[in-house]
C-alpha cells in the first residue's frame, strides 16, 4: 500500500485541470493525511505547463489542510515543461531566470513596490523543477515563506530583488531542505532564514549568488537550534556563509563548501575560501539597475574551483539539470562542474623504486625486481632501467596553477589520484611526482591504458584540481 500522488495539471493554455494557482490550491482536500486508494493518504500535485510566465499579483496562501512529512502539497512542472528538460538551451543562453526555457512563476514588476510571496503559512511544502523571480523590491516578501511545517525546494531557479530572504522558515518547526537549486540575491541581504526546525535544514549542491555591490549579508542564516546541514555549496557575493544571531552552530557534517566568504564557513577544512566569483561563473556583471534583466551567467568557467570540491552525498546522483553527479569527486554548487585542464610544457624526470614486472602466459613481459628511471619531455618517454618495461601508458596534464593564476613551477611532492571514467572506480594513486619550471606534470603508469578516459585529482601544497584525460 502506498500514498496516492493525485496529479492536476495548472496553465493557461486549454486542456489543462486548472488555469491558475490558486483555483488549484482551492480544491486541495482537507486532510491529505486520510483517504486515498490505499488509504494511506494522499499528495496533492500540481504540475505548470509553460504556456506563459505566471504573474501573482496578490499574496498566495496554502490552504490550512492536514499534512505531513509524507502526505503533502507539490508543486512542480509536467514532464518536458521545465528548464531542467532542456539543459542544452543553456549552451547558448545564460543559467538564470529565464521564462522561454520553463515553467516560470513571477511574483512583483521588477524594481516597483508591493508583491506576493507565492507560499504563506504552509506545512510540508514541497517545489521542484520550477523557477521563480521576486520582482519588488520591498523588504516585506521572501519568495517562499513558512510558518509551519517543513518545506522541500529541489532542482529550483529564485531570483529575488527584495532585500528580505527568499527562503523564508518563520516559525517553530519550519525547516527547509533545498537541494540541487541556484538562488540569485539581486539586492542583498539573506538568501535563506530559519528561525528553527524539529530537525535540521539541509542545504546541499545549492548556489548562492549576489552581485558585486549588492549588499548580500549572510547567505544562510539560523536563529534557533538546531543548527543546519551546509554541505556542497557554492556561495558568492555575502559577507558570511552561514550567520546566526544566536550564536547557533552549523551541523558538524557541513563540509565541501566553496565561496568567496571569509567568515562563517562551515566545513572550510573540507572546502574551499576567499575566491572571487569572477574566477568561477561565466559572466557575474550586475545589472545597472533593477529593472534591467541583467547579463550575469552563472554556469561555471573554464577554470573554475567548484569541480571536484565537494563530497559524495548519498541519494544525490545529479545536478540541477539532470547531469549525473560524479560519484568520486562531485563539484560544489548546483551544477556539476568541471575543473580548468591542466596542461604539461617542457620536461620532467621521475624515479620509481623497486618496480616489479611478472607474469605467465602469451601476452605477458617477465622482468626482474629493480629500479625504472623515466624521462619525459615534450610529451614523449624513453624507460630505462633494470626491469622490463611492460604495458605503460601516459597522461599528460595542462601547466598546473594555482587559485591566483600562479604556475607552480619546479613544484614537488605532487600526489595524483586516478580514476577510470567509465566505472568510477580508483585505479591508482601516484606520490611525489614534482613539476618543472614551466610547471609541467606527466603520468606515467602500468595501472592505466592507452585510450581509455581517467578523471585525475591533482593534489599539491597549496590546493587541488581535477579533469578528464584520455591516456596514451
Amino acid at each position: 500500500m502506498a500514498v496516492e500522488v493525485i496529479v492536476k495539471s495548472i496553465g493557461s493554455a486549454g486542456g489543462r485541470d486548472y488555469a491558475t494557482i490558486a483555483a488549484w490550491l482551492a480544491a486541495c482536500p482537507a486532510d491529505l493525511t486520510t483517504g486515498g486508494a490505499d488509504g494511506q493518504g494522499r499528495i496533492w500535485r500540481g504540475e505548470l505547463y509553460n504556456d506563459g510566465e505566471i504573474t501573482l499579483a496578490a499574496a498566495l496562501s496554502l490552504p490550512t489542510v492536514t499534512s505531513s512529512a509524507t502526505q503533502y502539497i507539490e508543486l512542480t512542472a509536467a514532464a518536458g515543461q521545465s528548464f531542467v528538460d532542456n539543459p542544452t538551451y543553456y549552451n547558448t543562453h545564460a543559467l538564470k531566470y529565464d521564462p522561454a526555457n520553463g515553467a516560470a512563476i513571477r511574483m512583483g514588476t521588477n524594481g516597483t513596490s508591493g508583491g506576493a510571496t507565492l507560499v504563506s503559512g504552509a506545512a510540508y511544502f514541497n517545489a521542484s523543477r520550477i523557477q521563480l523571480i521576486m520582482g519588488s523590491i520591498d523588504n516585506n516578501f521572501p519568495i517562499v515563506s513558512l510558518s509551519g511545517g517543513r518545506g522541500k525546494i529541489k532542482q529550483c531557479l529564485l531570483e529575488s530583488l527584495s532585500t528580505q530572504p527568499a527562503v523564508l522558515g518563520s516559525g517553530s518547526g519550519a525547516g527547509f531542505d533545498i537541494e540541487n537549486s541556484l538562488i540569485i540575491k539581486r539586492r542583498g541581504g539573506a538568501a535563506v532564514q530559519v528561525s528553527s526546525g524539529a530537525a535540521a535544514s539541509t542545504y546541499k549542491y545549492v548556489t548562492v549568488f549576489s552581485p558585486t555591490g549588492a549588499g548580500g549579508t549572510n547567505a544562510f542564516v539560523q536563529t534557533y537550534t538546531p543548527g543546519p546541514v551546509i554541505q556542497n555549496c557554492a556561495v558568492f557575493g555575502f559577507n558570511n556563509l552561514y550567520y546566526s544571531s544566536n550564536a547557533v552552530t552549523a551541523n558538524a557534517s557541513s563540509a565541501g563548501n566553496v565561496t568567496s566568504s571569509t567568515t562563517g564557513i562551515p566545513g572550510v577544512a573540507g572546502g574551499k575560501s576567499g575566491l572571487l566569483a569572477t574566477d568561477q561563473f561565466t559572466d557575474v556583471t550586475a545589472p545597472p539597475d533593477n529593472t534591467s534583466t541583467p547579463a550575469y551567467n552563472l554556469m561555471p568557467k573554464s577554470g573554475n574551483a567548484l569541480g571536484g570540491a565537494g563530497s559524495v552525498l548519498a541519494g544525490i546522483t545529479v545536478d540541477l539539470l539532470g547531469t549525473t553527479r560524479s560519484a568520486t569527486a562531485p563539484a560544489a554548487g548546483a551544477i556539476e562542474a568541471s575543473a580548468a585542464p591542466v596542461t604539461v610544457v617542457g620536461t620532467m624526470a621521475a624515479t620509481l623504486g623497486a618496480a616489479v614486472f611478472t607474469g605467465t602466459g602469451t601476452g605477458y613481459s617477465v622482468g626482474t625486481v629493480g629500479s625504472l628511471s623515466v624521462t619525459l619531455a615534450a610529451a614523449t618517454m624513453a624507460a630505462t632501467g633494470t626491469g622490463a618495461t611492460g604495458a605503460t601508458a601516459t597522461i599528460t596534464t595542462n601547466a598546473l596553477a594555482s587559485n591566483t593564476g600562479s604556475v607552480l613551477a619546479s613544484a614537488s611532492g605532487i600526489t595524483a589520484h586516478i580514476y577510470e571514467v567509465a566505472t568510477g572506480n580508483k585505479v591508482t594513486t601516484i606520490t611525489g611526482l614534482s613539476t618543472n619550471a614551466s610547471g609541467v606534470l606527466t603520468i606515467t603508469s602500468t595501472a592505466i591504458t592507452a585510450g581509455v578516459s581517467y578523471r585525475v585529482v591533482v593534489v599539491t601544497g597549496s590546493g587541488e584540481g581535477l579533469q578528464t584525460y584520455t591516456a596514451t
